[in-house]
């Protein structure tokens, strides 16, 4: 409850967004008044709640005003809320954080940070789809993503050095793969601003995966028990996510179930063989190209945009990056097929 207080303390609306804030609570309490309160009355009397929790008034009842607010729908509008709009404010800054202090393990505030770098550039997609990603917007969405961006970067660094190789190599797979398709869909998403953004995800997804090659050649040679579970956790990871993209599968889809099936027929073989750290990496690249299909498929749904006529990031170019990875270090890489099955099209 301390550290709670404590975090929740540390963030600060500026006054424009607090009288923003306040005037959407004033007009919600004008359309909804309370209708019979005087059974409430005592519950406050003598600041009683306030005395039990030792806590100072003005704290205390800012929480219950947050909390009433959220409770009546203010914070519940926030979600939908996109930057620039009155509400956005609470989104990033109240509901986000409380759900972050909220994440006790390092596992689940990595997922969580994950998430909300994620949101950052779906926001971005709404925006650039509806023609409202201006100069301005394009510099708060940069500011946020990358702030965002960069605490997933330093959760992976985190695990790298606390040896939690296996944790570090699954974020940064997920984080890569995430920023992947965000930088597809929104190079199919007209506009002077957006092509200006699109450096600054290519240029993180350049980190993640640097940082995913770091973790994977830790990874590759290994053969003990405790890899092999990792390995078999992956595979079914990857399992599932190939078969939830089947449920949406479309006709250019069918490549990249191909491909990923083929992948994991691959990292299975070499479980038979021992070779676990080889097959755990296997599994992850078959996991990638399942959640990039599944993104791709979601974002032209929820767009309205084709990206049947798109490219993976990986089909042309000649060498994909296992296969360069493998020239600079063959004996800490997997076979050069392990990336292979990402050379595919995005016919959604």
């Amino acid at each position: 409850m301390n550290n709670f207080k404590k975090e929740a303390l540390k963030e600060k609306l500026t006054p424009e967004e607090k009288s923003e804030i306040r005037r959407e609570v004033l007009l919600f309490a004008k359309s909804h008044p309370v209708r019979n309160y005087a059974g409430i009355r005592p519950l406050f009397k003598g600041a009683i709640l306030f005395d039990l929790l030792n806590l100072s008034f003005k704290p205390m009842m800012a929480g219950l005003l947050l909390f009433l607010a959220i409770s009546f729908g203010t914070g519940a509008a926030a979600e939908y809320s996109l930057p620039g709009d009155m509400l956005y404010p609470v989104k990033i800054r109240i509901n986000e954080e409380a759900r972050a202090v909220l994440s006790f393990s390092d596992e689940s505030k990595a997922d969580w940070e994950l998430e909300r770098s994620d949101r950052r550039l779906t926001e971005a997609e709404k925006l650039a789809s509806s023609g409202g990603f201006n100069d301005e917007i394009r510099l708060k969405i940069e500011a946020n993503f990358e702030a965002q961006a960069d605490k997933v970067n330093k959760r992976i660094s985190k695990f790298e050095s606390e040896g939690k190789t296996e944790a570090a190599a699954d974020l940064s797979s997920n984080f890569e793969v995430s920023l992947k398709a965000h930088e597809q869909i929104l190079s199919k998403l007209d506009g002077e601003e957006v092509d200006k953004f699109l450096p600054k995800i290519k240029a993180k997804q350049n980190i993640a995966a640097g940082q995913r090659r770091d973790a994977e050649s830790k990874i590759s040679g290994e053969k003990k028990v405790d890899i092999k579970t990792a390995a078999e956790g992956k595979l079914r990871a990857a399992e599932n996510k190939l078969a939830e993209v089947g449920v949406d599968v479309v006709a250019g889809a069918n490549a990249r179930l191909s491909s990923a099936e083929s992948i994991l027929a691959e990292g299975k073989v070499k479980m038979e063989e021992g070779e676990y750290g080889k097959a755990f990496i296997l599994f992850q690249s078959a996991l990638r190209v399942a959640q990039e299909a599944k993104l791709l498929i979601s974002a032209e749904g929820r767009l309205k945009i084709d990206l049947g006529m798109g490219t993976s990031s990986e089909e042309n170019g000649g060498e994909n990056e296992s296969q360069k990875d493998a020239g600079k270090q063959e004996d800490d890489s997997v076979d050069n097929k392990a990336e292979g099955g990402i050379r595919i099209r995005l016919g959604l």
